[in-house]
C-alpha cells in the first residue's frame, strides 16, 4: 500500500455529537450506529475518497493481532458448523421455518432440479 495516497477525512452527521454512537457501538451512544437512516450522509456521498476516518494513522502491524484472532475465530466457526452439519445434514426444518415442507424442498432443490424453485420464489411476507 503507497501510504503517500492515503488521505484523511472527518466523519459527520447532521445532528449534534451524543446521539449516534460510532463504528462498534464503542460508546453506547442511545442510537447505534447501523441502526439509523437520515442522520448521516451515506458513505459513498460523503467520502469519495473511499475512507472513514484517518486512515494516514494506518500501519498494518496495528492490524496483525485483530486479523489473526478473526481468522483464528473464522476457523473455530467453520469447523462447527461443518461439526453440527456435515454434507447432506441440515437444522430440522420444523425449527426453521412455518412453510411447508413441500416449498422448503423444493427450493433445497434449487431451481434447476425437477420440481425445484429458486430461494428468490420466497417472497416475503408470504
Amino acid at each position: 500500500m503507497d501510504m503517500e495516497a492515503a488521505v484523511d477525512t472527518k466523519p459527520r452527521g447532521y445532528l449534534p455529537e451524543g446521539h449516534v454512537d460510532k463504528a462498534g457501538n464503542l460508546l453506547q451512544r442511545p442510537i447505534a450506529w447501523y441502526g439509523h437512516v437520515g442522520l448521516g450522509p451515506i458513505e459513498v456521498a460523503a467520502y469519495p475518497e473511499g475512507v472513514v476516518g484517518k486512515a494516514t494513522l494506518a500501519e498494518a502491524e496495528k492490524a496483525r493481532e485483530g486479523v489473526e484472532a478473526l481468522l483464528d475465530y473464522m476457523v473455530r466457526l467453520h469447523d462447527d458448523i461443518r461439526a453440527a452439519f456435515p454434507p447432506g445434514k441440515l437444522p430440522p426444518m420444523e425449527e426453521m421455518t412455518q412453510r411447508s415442507r413441500e416449498e422448503i424442498e423444493a427450493v433445497i432443490k434449487g431451481p434447476l432440479a425437477e420440481g425445484g424453485r429458486s430461494i428468490y420464489t420466497l417472497g416475503y411476507p408470504t
